[in-house]
């Protein structure tokens, strides 16, 4: 989606409530019309996938993710956290993100992860408007807490698992990295009683301060929808809104001990500016992380990861994941 879409959404709802900003935010799919093709085993290496994998349940709904088996595996695992504006499509028969519903993404990420060995589970997760943060990172957390539990059957190391995600999923997979991810007291199972946190983090055009991301947006209808209110340019920063964003927002919780971080973004991202990246850079520095920075020449949040551009990050993406998961020498 262009900034500029978010903005006319944005004009034709003001007023009206947030209930109507949703339903024309969810009117319209996913980042191009090849996001409604189904995903095929030949654009990810002709894999075998495992699909519809349950990992969890809320009030009795599973929680599924599909899992990407590579011809050659390493032994290692990766979390792909799919993007998508934080929001899905209420609508029975909606096509799931991780079924093709982001074609883009999965391709871009999924296929060189696969190539180099990595075994790929790409997790569906509580999404708006119907659930609200911080639904989303434990979900994702639930996900590594049943592959870490379940690391023998998959073939991969418990202990060296990786996460990956782009703009919205950059923002879950970070939150992942970077809280303690220790078992909390509403899952009991054993596979609940696992670290819910990931050893190396990729991250792309994330949204690391939602603040300041809203303010390069007049009303900004997809954080709006995240969050559930009206947000604007200007958050008042002792407002319970205030609160709530910077809650769910990766800088806030950078602290020594979190692991390393790969950040991807463009040169020219209008809707996630490239500053807030860097912003995010620094603090990851300033608490001793390990962090590295791709910046992506002459492209803009959509197109950061099709085509040449992905050939700009790729390489590193992979080299960052086999030093960090792996320990294999640069």
């Amino acid at each position: 989606m262009k900034t500029f879409w978010c903005r006319n959404v944005s004009a034709l709802v003001r007023g009206t409530g947030l209930a109507i900003l949703v339903a024309g935010l969810l009117t319209v799919g996913g980042f191009s019309a090849a996001a409604q093709e189904k995903l095929t085993l030949e654009d990810i290496h002709a894999a075998k996938v495992d699909p519809n994998v349950i990992y969890g349940m809320y009030s009795g709904l599973a929680l599924v993710m599909d899992v990407y088996h590579p011809a050659q595996p390493n032994g290692y695992a990766v979390v792909f956290v799919h993007g998508g504006h934080w929001r899905m499509s209420p609508e029975v028969g909606a096509v799931p993100f991780k079924d093709g519903g982001n074609i883009v993404q999965l391709v871009q990420f999924i296929k060189p992860m696969i190539g180099a060995g990595y075994t790929v589970f790409v997790p569906e997760y509580r999404m708006a408007p119907h659930f609200l943060p911080p639904a989303e990172e434990q979900d994702i957390q639930r996900a590594v807490r049943f592959i870490r539990f379940n690391a023998k059957k998959y073939g991969i190391d418990p202990e060296h698992i990786g996460g990956v995600g782009f703009s919205s999923g950059a923002q879950i997979i970070s939150m992942v990295g970077l809280l303690d991810g220790k078992p909390t007291s509403d899952d009991l199972s054993p596979a609940g009683q696992m670290s819910g946190r990931v050893q190396a983090v990729v991250s792309g055009a994330t949204p690391a301060n939602l603040v300041e991301t809203a303010a390069v947006i007049d009303d900004d209808a997809f954080t709006s929808v995240y969050i559930g209110d009206q947000v604007g340019t200007k958050v008042a920063p002792n407002s319970t809104l205030y609160k709530r964003l910077m809650d769910a927002s990766p800088i806030t919780h950078v602290a020594p001990g979190a692991p390393p971080f790969l950040l991807i973004h463009a040169d020219n991202d209008t809707e996630v500016p490239i500053k807030i990246e860097q912003e995010f850079q620094q603090a990851l520095e300033k608490a001793g992380v390990p962090v590295k920075m791709v910046v992506v020449p002459n492209s803009d949040h959509e197109a950061t990861f099709v085509g040449a551009h992905a050939d700009v990050f790729v390489p590193t993406m992979i080299q960052f994941l086999d030093q960090n998961l792996r320990g294999k020498a640069k």
